[in-house]
């Protein structure tokens, strides 16, 4: 089972409208009139620029943390730092409190009246971290395999209070609703973004939740989707290592070229769901059939117009863009490269370091294959659904390793 897109509950989605940037913004100005306000009442104890220091620091400490744990190569933040960034949370909120008393108490610091604005908007700030770090630590938890197991069979229950849900063993919970409907979910995929990300893993949690709710939906007649829904998907032979430690049947797929091989999926609504050898039968396909029916149907649903050709300025290499999803099926389409080879000097060469992120060039450029090693220690460092360094070369046979592109 693999998710597709984010879904956010409408309060996250406006924390993500508003920004965080601009609630830590909204703290550190706010930090102002509480601190004019003590430095009035106790002008003695620190002095006004101590208390302005000592009501910025939290909200200084907040940034550092978030920039800390969001940064694209930060991997698995220990949840002391989201303990950290609760505890500036509450010495903020404690600050400003306390600067409010004063207020309260007589105080009439000489600063505009807005700086009260921002005050309020640095408590909304405050509260918008205090759960941001929750997120972080909760998503922490998940990062052990046994507690994201339970806990999404925990989630699964609570939508399907009527269903059987039953933990088949380490990453693997299956669900079967009374009408004899059933869907198996393996969580390889979602441990790894729970630990590449902990304050995401709670909606990565969602995500694959929905899709096995998705599942069972359309799980009435034993198959999710028919022949129009058979799309390939480009993946690395790690998900067969996969499949092969958690003793669980590997998808259908094919070879491609290097460790890259294309896996055949259902294309549903809200998620993509790999075919299992069972399906096959179902769908009344030959497995030699069941390669040209996927590009066509790629086709369909990519047309020409919407698959964009981004060159990068400056440089051979070319980004290609297909909605986010299916960038690096499109080496399964023959006729695309065809054209591209005929119009570069040398070799075309093409790399698919993320699901999202197809990257061709021409091996005249003697930058290209340097370019594309750092394109995946990029994604490798950065964990956003890597797939393989490989570097391939464009041949009248189809895509090859490219040996000289070797890692």
């Amino acid at each position: 089972m693999t998710d597709r897109g984010d879904q956010r509950s409408p309060a996250t989605a406006a924390v993500v409208a508003v920004g965080p940037a601009f609630l830590q913004l909204a703290m550190l100005l706010g930090s102002w009139w509480p601190a004019a306000a003590l430095a009035e009442a106790l002008p003695d104890l620190t002095g006004t620029l101590g208390w302005r220091v000592t009501g910025l620091a939290p909200p200084l400490a907040l940034w550092i943390g978030w920039r800390g744990t969001d940064a694209p190569r930060a991997r698995r933040p220990r949840g002391w730092i989201y303990i950290l960034q609760r505890g500036a949370v509450v010495a903020h909120l404690l600050f400003l409190a306390s600067g409010f008393a004063a207020l309260a108490l007589g105080a009439s610091p000489e600063v505009p009246w807005t700086w009260s604005v921002y005050s309020a908007l640095g408590v909304a700030g405050a509260l918008a971290e205090w759960q941001r770090a929750g997120r972080g630590l909760q998503g922490t938890r998940l990062s052990d395999p046994a507690l994201l197991t339970a806990h999404f069979a925990a989630r699964l229950y609570e939508e399907l209070p009527d269903a059987s849900i039953s933990v088949d063993g380490l990453l693997r919970v299956s669900a079967q609703t009374a009408d004899g409907r059933s869907t198996r979910a393996y969580l390889a995929n979602l441990l790894r973004e729970a630990e590449r990300g902990p304050r995401n893993a709670i909606a990565a949690v969602e995500r694959y939740v929905s899709s096995a709710l998705e599942a069972l939906e359309n799980a009435g007649d034993g198959l999710e989707g028919g022949k129009r829904e058979v799309v390939p998907i480009v993946r690395s032979r790690g998900l067969l290592d996969d499949c092969a430690e958690l003793e669980i049947e590997p998808p259908v797929h094919d070879p491609l070229a290097g460790d890259l091989i294309i896996v055949y999926a259902f294309d549903l609504p809200r998620s993509i769901r790999q075919l299992q050898g069972t399906d096959l039968g179902l769908l009344e396909v030959a497995p030699e059939e069941l390669g040209p029916l996927a590009a066509s149907n790629l086709r369909r649903l990519l047309p020409r117009d919407q698959i964009e050709r981004k060159p990068s300025a400056g440089r051979a290499a070319c980004l290609w863009v297909a909605g986010g999803n299916y960038e690096s099926s499109l080496l399964v389409l023959p006729e695309l490269w065809q054209e591209e080879a005929a119009a570069v000097e040398g070799d075309l060469l093409a790399c698919v370091p993320a699901r999202d992120l197809l990257v061709t060039g021409d091996s005249a450029d003697p930058t290209i294959r340097e370019l594309m090693r750092r394109m995946w220690e990029d994604i490798a460092a950065s964990g956003d659904h890597p797939i393989s360094p490989t570097i391939l070369k464009w041949t009248d046979d189809g895509w090859v390793a490219d040996e000289s592109g070797a890692t």
